[in-house]
């Protein structure tokens, strides 16, 4: 299984967990069922790829698939985010759980926290509307719930595969601290009528894996350090000092002597700057130095 993201999250659809037998589309999702058999392969060959295998779980079925294939992470679909019973038997097996908010109001993601309270929860802000518009993607209830639950929040924006922000939201959800990324795959070779709107190839995911990690990279760091590329630019560009006349050995050198001008030096020396120049002038030179030469703190 050759691809660049972290987990692959199945949905092992039951249609009877799903909707009514009445339901107009229940034919549709009886028809998208696989095999107990089938899942737990798919299971191992996750597995074996060293990736996170993810399940949504939407019943006692799927979540019994879930487990026998081995599951590493729990997901509750945003049709179950008031079915506490099953929350908390879904909790009973102990693995990390992630919970969908979409068309949850702040008072009821409340609730669900209470009976959640003790369990590692991601909570992942997003909903599907076939394609969702970016307009509706809610970036800042990121900071949001991450301030007023303090746990991990995930980001999945459902936008049309074709819109530039298919790939722009999810880099800005990470820099705005979201810890998880969710995206729906399809394969561009098989013709699907359901689900495609905000799905992308596999190249597509492998493509914005990789974008999410450069993103993750140029968000820096908390403290506020010098990297060794940018200490490289501060001495090439920062104006040193340079002799502005001839000066003698022994020498002590004065202010006028000096001007401050992008001059060159090795590795080895030591530029001289501005915020240097107190504990210089009192202290003579160790070599003759001709006007235009960098000073460098190994001449005194």
């Amino acid at each position: 299984m050759k691809t660049k993201v972290d987990a692959i999250k199945f949905q092992p659809i039951i249609a009877r967990e799903f909707m009514s037998f009445q339901h107009s589309m229940f034919k549709v999702f009886k028809s998208l069922e696989f095999s107990r058999r089938t899942w737990q392969q798919l299971g191992k060959r996750v597995k074996k790829s060293g990736k996170k295998l993810l399940f949504d779980v939407y019943g006692e079925v799927s979540l019994k698939f879930a487990l026998e294939a081995g599951a590493d992470i729990l997901k509750i679909h945003a049709m179950d985010f008031d079915n506490f019973d099953f929350i908390k038997t879904v909790l009973k097996h102990k693995k990390p759980l992630i919970i969908s908010t979409g068309g949850a109001t702040i008072d009821e993601i409340d609730q669900v926290m209470k009976v959640t309270k003790g369990h590692p929860i991601c909570l992942m802000v997003g909903f599907q509307n076939f394609p969702t518009p970016a307009t509706e993607a809610n970036l800042d209830r990121i900071d949001l719930l991450k301030k007023r639950f303090g746990c991990p929040i995930g980001f999945m924006d459902h936008v049309g595969n074709d819109s530039v922000f298919a790939m722009v939201l999810p880099c800005l959800a990470l820099l705005r601290g979201a810890s998880t990324i969710e995206k729906h795959v399809y394969l561009k070779t098989r013709k699907t009528k359901y689900d495609w709107q905000s799905a992308l190839d596999p190249k597509a995911i492998d493509d914005l894996a990789v974008l999410l990690r450069n993103t993750l990279d140029a968000k820096g760091k908390d403290k506020y350090v010098l990297s060794k590329l940018e200490n490289n630019y501060r001495e090439k560009y920062r104006k040193n000092a340079v002799a502005k006349r001839d000066l003698s050995k022994g020498k002590k050198v004065k202010a006028g002597d000096i001007e401050f001008l992008r001059g060159e030096f090795s590795k080895k020396q030591t530029p001289i700057y501005r915020k240097d120049m107190p504990g210089l002038l009192s202290k003579g030179l160790k070599r003759k130095v001709v006007a235009g030469q960098t000073l460098v703190k190994e001449m005194f």
